[in-house]
Order: C-alpha cells, then structure tokens, then sequence
C-alpha cells in the first residue's frame, strides 16, 4: 500500500469543497456515478476522491488509473493530484494513450513486432477511392470513425447507419466495400490506426485470461472523466477492465454530451444510473454569472431538456445579442466588441466560438488586420517537421533522450524536447524508442497542443467543439442563425438535441462577459435567426463604442507589465519541468500562472490563495522573486 504524504491528512481533501462535493468525494467504495454540470468543479472532486481513497486507505496509487478525454485534461488531473502530495504513481491518460501504452507492453513481452500507428489514413483510402475528391475522403474516414466507435461491422453498416440518420458520402454498399478494403490493406501493411488501440487490447484480454487478469490486477480502481461522451467501444474497454468489480467512479454531463456524430452513445451514461448505483449531482456552477446560466439553460429548455445547475458565481453584465447585416460586418462587430480592453487588472482572456471550421478564418483575419493579438495554433514550422522525420530512426531509449537535449538548443524545437520527457514519465511501456514516441506522438495528439500559442492577451477563435473543457472571460458566440445553430445537417429529434447541447457547451464557456451575433444575409443568402434564440433572457445592445485613447494606453501598459511577467513565470515553469523531467502542466497550471501575473503576489501565505499551500511552499522563493521586481 502507497503510503501517503503526512502533509495531506483525509480532512484536507474535503476543505473548500461544497457538500455535494463532499459527498461525490466520500461516496463508498463501489460504482459511483457523479453528474456534473458546468462549472461545477469536476476535476477538482475527481483530484479529491482519488487522494481521499488513497488518504484512507482504500484504494492503493499505483493500482489507480484515470481515463480522460483530452491530453490537456490528463496533465490537469496530474497538476491537481501533485499540489495535493500524490506522486506519479497513478495512471492518467486518454483510451486512446492508455491502450496503446498496454499493447506496446503486451507486444514486447509476446515477442511480438510493434505494429506502427499510421498517421495518414488517407493514403490507404485514396487507393480505395482513387477518385474520390480530398473532402469526400475526410468523411469517408470520419464514417470509418464512427464504425469503429460503434463497432459496426461491414456486414451491419447499412441498417445501423439508416437507424441513426447518418448521411454517408456514397451509397452503402460502395462505403462498405471501402470499409472491408481499407482493414485489408492493414493488415498486409502491418499497421494499425488509432481506432485500432483499444480494440486490440480488449481482444487480447478476451484471449487471453491470464493478461486480461494482469491488467486488472494492475488497474483496479478506474475513475473516467467526462463520461457522458464514452462510446460503445470505450465503454467496453472500462467494462472489460473491472470485470464486474465496479470499483469505478465517473463523472460526466448528459447535457454536455456533443459526440454523437463521431460514435459517441450519451446513453451509455444513463445505463451507469441504474439500481445499486450511488449516484451525486453536482449543481452548483461556480464559473459563470447568472445571466450566462439563465441563456444557456434556455437552450436546453427550448428543447425539451433541462439541467439543475444553479448558478454561484458573482453577477456580470447581461448577455448580449448582436446583429450584423453580413458575414463582414459581424466580423467587423466582433473586433469592436473585444477592442474595449476589460478595466485594469481584470482577466484579459477572451475567445471568439463559432460552429463550423470555414467561419473561423474570416474572423481572425479581420481580428488580424485590426492590429489585434491572436492565437495561432502552427507546429512548429519545417524545422519541427524534419526533426519527427528523424526521431523514427532512434532504436532506444539512451538515443531518444540524447535526441531530446540537442533539440533543446534550438528554440523552436524546445517543446518537442518537452514531450520527450512526458512521453518517457506517461508511458506505460518499458520499450522506449524513437518510432515510439512517434506513434505516442499521434495517438495522444500532443503535438499540435503543445506548439499552440498561451498568451493571456491573445484571442482565440475557435469551433463549439474544440471549445469544450476551455473558458474564458470575455466570449463572442458567432453565427447564431439556423443553419448553424443547429446545424443544417441536424435532421433527426435526436441530433438536433445534440445540437443543443453544444451551444449549451458554448454559452458556458464564458466566465463573465457574454455576446451572440448574427447576420441577416451570410454568402448572398438571406438567414434566420437561430430559433434558440427566441425569448432568450438577453439584452440587444448598439454597436460599441471604443474606449478613449488613454484609457485604451493605461490598459495596455499594465497588460505589457502581465505579460512580461507570465514570460518569466513560464520560463521559470519550463526550467523546473526539465529538472524534474515533468510536464509543465503538472508544475503549475496557465489558469494559475495569470492569477499570480494579475495579483503580483508578495508573501507565500498570498501565494498559496493562489495555487495551494503544497505548490507555494515549494516554489515561493522563485516565484516572489519575478512578483517582487514589479511595480
């Protein structure tokens, strides 16, 4: 059994917590299902039940393992789990990571040859469909996604496809005559795709009993995060891993479920509710103001849903609704209305969510233009490029690690130095090698979140979906019209709920400050408003008005004072991380770092309002000493 840090005593894990909180945390040892609404402080009762189980006694860390949705989400889990005194010995990961990190292992200790991940289906599919034009190929793979998710086979497709209304981009017959094609040519390759991983871990453990015992020997208290997007494959991975043990906690949001379209079952979540099972709400959102609440809870209203989040954070301005004659002065509306820098020392983040990929180009170019900062998600450049080239040759791990040091002399390539590190901390494999980290590389997707920009001062202009887990202070919802809200493409009853739910999603990103705009005619089409709107509790406000010029100047003179700041307290997060051979998230989060940039504070006590009494105790000294240099 793990024993614990004395500094973390069991009380400790329930202090600032609210008494559902407390009671999702304390829950017995058995299933334990936790509904939790926006901004209710998921991860934070997923942090604490994990530490208050381990505090007790009840659960040991090296047999905890965590699944999680998003590599961002798992280096948070991580972060909160350390500032609370737990070490790396519980398991945090995505299905898609976990699994492969087990069929690596599994592959070596059979004396199997690792099988490749590839990382461009649409070289197979251009084979199959040689005529087929590059978007016709992206949704012949989304479907294949989807197949996968469900486990639908070629045999199943067309019925299982007409019962949930998807639209495939040729006749049935034809997609399934792909769909046995492309698993051929897979296997003649050798490869497998990222779809694969958890399929051939729960068929391994079906196999064989013994590796299907050691697995669960290994993982036997399972927590799973946002588990209202679990699809039917997933489920089966968690199912197959407690085996009717139901040593298992999840937490999840029916009314943030937005996954459908790629396989996701919400009602999978809703099976976890049944008889026996301890079941928590946790109602209270804690991040956004009551009019944010009040308009999203409308949505769901308007369609028949409803949820019981209360809102608990302070009052903001209302929600504002906006309308633009076209596509190009909603832009031009937009850049006005995050012009208005927020009033010294408030929180500067601020994003602007949209429905589909083509809106979110127009806008941050006009942003662009406007002489406005805002975030680019590039990876790296050509010198990024060749280096993943080369990394495929490195046969161990010494090579890798020596790989790793000669990158972090060249700027660009730092962060992929940093991923060297987590790969080798995170990896459940005890072969470790270049082609590894490649493959580890793509299944996690830590590449393109890694070489994002983080500037606080930056906008971000993003889709619904790449939305969900963020939040920000200030946010535009963009395009509020039928067509994109809900999407055209939503036909049946249940795809418009999902529609939804994914402006519910939107709505609650916003912290404090929210707007929605719409035009009246988008591309020489007359539009309509989107009919969520209708009634909504919100006020229809002027076009703005920019701030004077000194207001304008004071502003940003203190925002170049922050900013100068959370560089220093990023390089310091960066050098601390490479010494530890750690992820940056794991020392401090970003959300933490602009909370210290903003309060400048002077003395640990301060400091540890701020990121924990653990966290501050151990880097004050470094830390005070950036704060204390600043007016």
């Amino acid at each position: 059994m793990t024993v614990f840090p004395p500094q973390t005593a069991p009380s400790d894990t329930l202090s600032g917590l609210d008494s559902d909180q407390i009671r999702a945390v304390t829950a017995p040892v058995g299933l334990v299902v936790v509904k939790a609404g926006a901004g209710s402080g998921k991860t934070t009762v997923l942090a604490r039940r994990i530490v208050h189980r381990i505090a007790t006694k009840t659960a040991d860390a090296q047999h905890v393992l965590a699944f999680t949705f998003t590599r961002q989400a798992g280096a948070e889990l991580t972060r909160r789990l350390s500032g609370l005194g737990v070490g790396r010995e519980i398991t945090t990961g995505t299905f898609h990571a976990v699994a492969f990190g087990l069929l690596r292992q599994r592959w070596a200790d059979t004396n199997r040859a690792p099988r490749n991940v590839i990382t461009a289906r649409s070289q197979i599919l251009s084979k199959l469909a040689p005529n087929a034009r590059a978007e016709t190929l992206t949704q012949i793979s989304l479907e294949i996604d989807w197949c996968r998710a469900r486990m639908i086979d070629p045999t199943n497709y067309a019925t299982a496809a007409s019962a949930a209304g998807r639209r495939p981009p040729m006749q049935a017959g034809e997609f399934e005559k792909i769909l046995r094609g492309y698993e051929s040519e897979k296997q003649k390759r050798g490869v497998v795709d990222l779809d694969d991983l958890i399929h051939l871990v729960v068929q391994e453990m079906k196999t064989d009993r013994s590796f299907a015992e050691q697995i669960r020997w290994r993982f036997r208290h399972i927590h799973v995060d946002e588990a209202q997007d679990m699809n039917p494959l997933q489920y089966q991975f968690v199912r197959s891993l407690t085996d009717g043990r139901d040593d298992l906690f999840v937490v999840g949001d029916p009314c943030q479920a937005i996954y459908g379209w790629n396989g996701a079952d919400p009602s999978l979540f809703d099976a976890l509710s049944t008889a026996g099972v301890h079941l928590v709400s946790l109602p209270n959102n804690y991040r956004c103001s009551p009019a944010i609440v009040a308009a999203a809870r409308h949505v769901l209203m308007s369609n028949g849903m409803d949820t019981d989040t209360v809102a608990n954070a302070p009052e903001g301005p209302p929600v504002q609704a906006h309308q633009a004659n076209t596509a190009d002065e909603e832009a031009a509306l937009i850049v006005e209305l995050l012009r208005t820098p927020p009033p010294a020392g408030m929180d500067p983040r601020a994003a602007v969510l949209v429905r589909t990929n083509a809106q979110v180009e127009p806008i941050r170019k006009a942003l662009i233009d406007a002489g406005m900062k805002v975030r680019t998600s590039a990876l790296g450049g050509a010198v990024v490029n060749e280096a993943m080239r080369a990394v495929q040759s490195l046969k161990s791990l010494e090579e890798l690690l020596e790989w790793a040091e000669d990158l972090r002399t060249v700027p660009a390539t730092t962060p992929l130095a940093e991923l060297v590190s987590e790969y080798v901390v995170q990896s459940l494999s005890s072969d470790l090698n270049g082609a590894g980290f490649q493959a580890w590389i793509y299944a996690t997707g830590a590449l393109r979140e890694s070489f994002a920009g983080n500037a606080t001062d930056e906008i971000e202009v993003m889709t619904f979906h790449a939305a969900k887990g963020r939040q920000w202070r200030r946010v535009v919802v963009a395009g509020f019209e039928k067509g994109y809200s809900p999407h055209g493409s939503a036909i049946t009853t249940e795809q418009i709920s999902e529609e939804a739910r994914l402006i519910y999603v939107a709505l609650t990103r916003a912290e404090h400050e929210l707007h929605i705009t719409r035009c009246l005619s988008r591309n020489n089409r007359n539009c309509q408003p989107s009919p969520w709107l209708k009634d909504m509790p919100v006020g229809v406000q002027a076009r703005p008005t920019p701030a004077p010029l000194e207001i304008r100047e004071a502003s940003a003179s203190l925002r170049d004072v922050q900013t100068d700041v959370m560089n220093e307290l990023r390089s310091w997060r960066r050098d601390v991380a490479r010494i530890a051979c750690s992820t940056e998230l794991a020392i401090c989060s970003d959300h933490e770092l602009r909370r210290i940039a903003e309060t400048m504070p002077a003395t640990e006590d301060a400091l540890a309002e701020l990121m924990g009494p653990i966290q501050a105790r151990r880097h004050a000294a470094k830390i005070l000493a950036i704060t204390s240099t600043r007016p």
